[in-house]
């Protein structure tokens, strides 16, 4: 007897905080249930204009460097699944090698990204990044990702070579 005084002590105060009866808490449920899976949608498709905006933004910005646009952007406490939308969007843009780092306070994410035409192996690429700090990752020659341990030091220089490490992993 004293379960079932619990459940629907329980179901009361759902009731309440729903502001129905404790007979429509389902309805009400269900009710939210669809709305968060509406949000939701609306999100995933705010998101994927934010970075295609992002991208656009990302790559007029981009400096020359041996005929290529070179994009690096820095970001804090962002995270790789972010890096990594951005890096596939940039990856399909003609003439883009882009490095896309963000720090959390101790630990780097990068990711690169690099069009066919450009003839720069991302993975060479991020592996020379990480190197200078002892960072692992992999990737093939379009995407690359990676990160490890890094100082607010390390984090504010690590573009510092980029022109360089492309030079090198070009194809």
């Amino acid at each position: 007897m004293e379960y079932f005084q619990d459940i629907h002590a329980s179901v009361t105060l759902v009731a309440r905080q729903f502001n129905t009866s404790p007979e429509a808490v389902g309805q009400a449920v269900e009710k939210q249930r669809e709305a968060l899976r509406a949000a939701q949608k609306e999100l995933e498709t705010f998101q994927t204009e934010r970075v295609a905006l992002e991208t656009q933004r990302l790559v007029t910005s981009a400096q020359g460097l041996d005929g290529i646009k070179l994009v690096t952007a820095s970001f804090r406490q962002r995270a790789l699944q972010e890096l990594r939308a951005l890096a596939l969007q940039l990856q399909n843009e003609p003439g883009v090698v882009a490095v896309l780092a963000a720090y959390d306070g101790a630990k780097l994410a990068l990711a690169v990204a690099c069009a066919p035409d450009t003839g720069v192996n991302a993975n060479a690429l991020m592996r020379a990044q990480l190197a200078e700090f002892g960072g692992r990752g992999g990737g093939d020659a379009r995407l690359a990702q990676g990160g490890g341990a890094a100082s607010e030091v390390q984090f504010q220089s690590f573009n510092a070579h980029t022109g360089e490490y492309i030079r090198a992993a070009r194809k």
